[in-house]
């Protein structure tokens, strides 16, 4: 007799059984601080800056109905959280070693209106609410997929410099993560989808095609860092075809296309840091101009 594997339950053990990022195991030790600082200052902030505020996202408040109990998602949530903030200390710490100032942690981030407004609707329809799950699946695919491409292509470059501690020792560790965050997410989106129905997905492609930022740049203030991150990655082709392809892969109908949202969002996010001077770069120089009156890295507060 075959025996069911349900197939969420198996990304979630798989999550569940793998290392976690630890600090103290990052060999921080560069060849070039000033050849690392110019090449990936810019991607590196900004990581750090997402990852230390996807965190506190109130899950409660945004999907009521699966948030209790020791349901997929709180035993996904139990190892993702931890696994962003451990991301964020250890970019802020090679921000540190960079002579970058890193991005404050925020005491407290409100919840975005349109989360309150998704999640008051979920707990009054449980159509609503399957619907918000699927939207929240993907786009949580969606930007474990550019993250991981991201820390790909950073580690490329890394390796370029010759810095194969920093390789070794953050970006593979940085990848595994995502990875197994990317597992759970797409497998949970493909689950969902395939119960839904057609009125169900229609709403999700279209909010998620007409409402798509990449994750940190929501904001019009947010764009020019996104933009100035990609260009200094390189290939912004290849980043958006992967994204574009996995949406395609959760939320096609009948094999018809989407249309290119997520190469209409990245376009906009590199114009906006063509047209006016990044915030990040300025950032970055600030931090170098005042490095001299920072404490030791040692003793830096991380």
């Amino acid at each position: 007799m075959l025996s069911f594997v349900d197939p969420i339950a198996a990304k979630l053990e798989r999550l569940e059984s793998k290392p976690s990022l630890a600090l103290e195991s990052v060999d921080f030790t560069m060849r070039d601080r000033d050849a690392v600082r110019a090449r990936l200052g810019a991607p590196l902030a900004y990581s750090q800056r997402v990852e230390a505020m996807v965190t506190g996202l109130s899950i409660e408040l945004l999907l009521p109905r699966v948030s209790q109990g020791d349901g997929y998602i709180n035993r996904f949530l139990t190892i993702w959280e931890p696994d962003e903030q451990g991301h964020a200390r250890a970019l802020e710490r090679l921000l540190v070693e960079l002579d970058l100032d890193p991005f404050p942690l925020p005491e407290d981030e409100p919840v975005p209106l349109h989360n309150r407004l998704a999640g008051l609707l979920g707990g009054a329809s449980k159509r609503v609410h399957e619907t918000v799950e699927l939207i929240y699946h993907t786009i949580g695919a969606m930007n474990e997929r550019l993250a991981f491409s991201a820390y790909e292509r950073m580690a490329e470059v890394l390796g370029e410099l010759g810095e194969h501690a920093l390789v070794e020792t953050l970006m593979k560790p940085l990848r595994r993560d995502e990875s197994a965050h990317l597992g759970y997410y797409r497998t949970a989106a493909r689950d969902l989808r395939d119960r839904l129905d057609r009125w169900q997905l229609f709403v999700a492609r279209n909010v998620i095609a007409h409402t798509y930022s990449p994750v940190g740049a929501g904001a019009a203030r947010d764009r020019p860092a996104f933009g100035a991150t990609i260009r200094a990655l390189g290939d912004s082709d290849d980043l958006t075809a992967r994204v574009q392809l996995l949406a395609e892969t959760l939320l096609s109908v009948d094999e018809r296309p989407l249309r290119p949202f997520v190469r209409a969002s990245f376009a906009r996010c590199m114009a906006a840091s063509a047209d006016q001077a990044d915030p990040t770069a300025a950032r970055l120089a600030a931090s170098r101009r005042s490095s001299a009156a920072r404490p030791n890295r040692a003793n830096a507060t991380l």
